[in-house]
């Protein structure tokens, strides 16, 4: 997971 996209900061970061 840590190798894709930024999933594991995704908790954080409004990526989505």
């Amino acid at each position: 997971v840590e190798s894709r996209k930024p999933e594991r900061y995704s908790s954080a970061a409004p990526l989505s």
